[in-house]
């Protein structure tokens, strides 16, 4: 995904943990005025005070610890909901349990978890989560004193696990439509930045990714090359043998060039004829033979007839490069190339 997709993903998950920790700490606290409102009636209202004393420490801890915007980044973030859904859990069975078994009102916490996870989660924490659900129900149901019948025990059981199963069917429904269309998204962002013709990258992404490239660089200050391929005479061949041919040898040309170059180097074309090359930080006598291997390469191509190119090549100084201008640069080298003859690699070392 692109830089912007992540980020509004990650905004999604920043908004799913912040109501998390909300509806938490609005249960604790609900939770505990329940408890200070049946002090008298129900059993282990003490405990059940501390229950939620500790509940909402623990909870102040985990936000502390882990904040909504390192969650929402964490590439294990689905251990940490899964890690949270269990602490969750067995303090509500804990808690139920020690209200009065399956008659406490806090049984009703163990759905609203499964309904929450389903929320945002893939189908297996959902389906995790209904498991921990159904194990903390059942075990209420297992040592509950209170008089429950079994058979509504039994049905609420059935009912919780039919819950799950439609909370995963639908999440997974869900996560597979959302899949689709990341594929798709993806697919369209990487056609709008290639150049129909050669599937090179095409000016406009050039221009970005290479501006994004130089920023790194100038971080650290390193000197950075580019080169600019003009083929010579290429309107010749359009005249005489036809734009269908013509789209036939740029395509050539852009194989060549990339089979020259490194996979981490960018390639685009950025003209009709004009294709450019960004090389990063190589070493000057390597970034020359790189530049001479794609001239040579070209000049290789016999077919529909001869063809050569002339390069410009231009590395900045001092880390401090600015797309346009490095550009401006190689193509004032590569101008030179063209008065003396073609057919070569000039250089220029930018100030």
């Amino acid at each position: 995904m692109r830089a912007s997709a992540v980020e509004r993903e990650r905004e999604v998950w920043r908004v799913y943990a912040r109501t998390g920790h909300v509806l938490n700490l609005v249960i604790v606290v609900i939770d505990t005025a329940y408890v200070v409102a049946t002090w008298g009636t129900g059993p282990h209202r003490l405990f059940l005070l501390w229950l939620n004393l500790f509940a909402m420490l623990g909870l102040v801890a985990a936000i502390a610890v882990v904040p909504e915007v390192k969650l929402a980044a964490s590439p294990n973030r689905d251990l940490i909901f899964a890690a949270w859904i269990t602490w969750g859990t067995v303090l509500i069975t804990v808690a139920a349990s020690a209200d009065g078994g399956l008659v406490s009102p806090m049984v009703w916490l163990l759905p609203l978890s499964v309904m929450f996870t389903a929320v945002a989660h893939r189908a297996t924490v959902v389906a995790f989560s209904g498991g921990l659900a159904l194990a903390g129900y059942l075990l209420l149901a297992a040592t509950d004193g209170s008089g429950f019948a079994p058979a509504p025990a039994g049905l609420h059981a059935v009912y919780l696990l039919a819950l799950t199963y439609a909370a995963v069917s639908a999440t997974r429904s869900r996560w597979t439509h959302h899949d689709e269309q990341v594929v798709l998204h993806e697919e369209l962002a990487h056609l709008a930045d290639r150049d129909g013709l050669t599937g090179l990258l095409n000016h406009r992404a050039f221009h970005e990714q290479l501006a994004a490239r130089l920023d790194r660089c100038n971080v650290d200050r390193l000197a950075a090359t580019v080169l600019l391929v003009d083929l010579d005479h290429f309107k010749g061949i359009n005249d005489r043998l036809g734009h269908q041919v013509g789209d036939e040898v740029l395509r050539t040309v852009a194989l060549a060039i990339t089979s020259a170059v490194h996979d981490r180097d960018l390639v685009g074309r950025v003209g009709g004829e004009e294709f450019a090359v960004y090389l990063g930080t190589v070493p000057p006598a390597e970034a020359h033979e790189i530049a001479e291997g794609i001239r040579t390469t070209i000049a290789r191509i016999e077919d529909p007839e001869p063809l050569t190119a002339s390069i410009g090549a231009a590395t900045s100084r001092d880390g401090l490069a600015v797309a346009n201008d490095l550009l401006a640069w190689a193509d004032e080298a590569m101008y030179v190339a063209k008065r003396q003859g073609r057919n070569r690699t000039c250089w220029l070392r930018a100030a």
